[in-house]
């Protein structure tokens, strides 16, 4: 008979329990238990080299090391010295490629290898985008995902709705919106004289994060906000499209002058878009380069 999912833990999550001293009470019973030498099943979202994707949009990178090879490199490192704790790493992989035109569609079938083909109790996501119908997947099968994006798309929504999801890499979204704009303010790069430009993804969590924190925000520090709007990039096959709405979307507003910002998606396709977009456009700034 085939064991009922383990519920997802709550180690590490913003969620978790306090202790009375304010430490994250550790539910031990949540821990997965295994005996030494049994196989410790881990799954695995990565991707290939982006060198192909990004040639094709006019870019040139150079690739020493993929994700999905460094991924693989890894696991013959720890099982070659016994494993993680006296268990061996057993692999289960799914690898999406930057060109692959619907990214939804690489992580529907990423969902159904770990929780249908196989049943592992943690997925490590190294995937392309944030994604709903993902996540979703996941925790129907009672499956914790780590993310590990470092511009990860979960916000305080995000962390509400998936329990069972823990991001390793980056803070959420509205405290990285809110630590931007105060930080830059209370260094003088940011007052009330400027006008600042908000590239909105318009990926839910994007839309989120503008109208609960990055907005309020600007009208606290007394700044002037022009908002342009872009497609939520779900696929290589939007890429042409979503370079022109950008490029199309900073010229008015660099033009002002003004400062640019970006609610975005953080994945290398959307980065060099972005980048690309934006340097075909007079007195831009990328984002993050200010």
């Amino acid at each position: 008979m085939a064991r009922a999912p383990r519920a997802p833990s709550a180690i590490g999550h913003p969620s978790a329990g306090k202790t009375a001293s304010g430490a994250s009470a550790v539910d031990t019973a949540a821990v997965p238990q295994g005996r030494v030498g049994d196989p410790l099943v881990v799954g695995v979202l990565d991707f290939s080299s982006n060198t192909a994707a990004v040639a094709a949009i006019g870019g040139k990178t150079v690739t020493s090391v993929s994700a999905d090879t460094a991924v693989q490199e890894l696991v013959k490192y720890y099982n070659a010295r016994g494993g993680i704790s006296g268990r061996p790493l057993r692999l289960v992989e799914y690898t999406e490629n930057s060109g692959d035109a619907s990214y939804d569609a690489d992580e529907e079938a990423a969902c159904a290898r770990f929780t249908q083909d196989n049943r592992v109790p943690v997925v490590i996501s190294m995937g392309q985008q944030w994604s709903d119908s993902y996540l979703t997947c996941l925790a129907k099968a009672g499956v914790v995902d780590i993310e590990t994006h470092s511009q990860t798309g979960a916000d305080r929504q995000g962390y509400a709705t998936y329990p069972g999801m823990v991001s390793v890499a980056g803070i959420m979204v509205n405290r990285r919106v809110s630590a931007v704009l105060t930080g830059l303010a209370g260094r003088g790069f940011l007052t009330p004289k400027h006008r600042i430009g908000a590239l909105v993804e318009d990926c839910p969590f994007n839309e989120r994060a503008y109208a609960t924190t990055f907005l309020p925000a600007a009208k606290r520090l007394g700044l002037t906000v022009i908002r342009r709007d872009v497609d939520c990039l779900t696929g290589f096959s939007g890429v042409a499209d979503f370079e022109s709405q950008v490029a199309a979307a900073v010229t008015p507003v660099s033009a002002a002058p003004a400062s640019i910002e970006s609610l975005s998606s953080a994945d290398t396709s959307r980065w060099r878009c972005w980048r690309s977009a934006m340097l075909r456009t007079p007195s831009s700034t990328p984002p993050g380069t200010r």
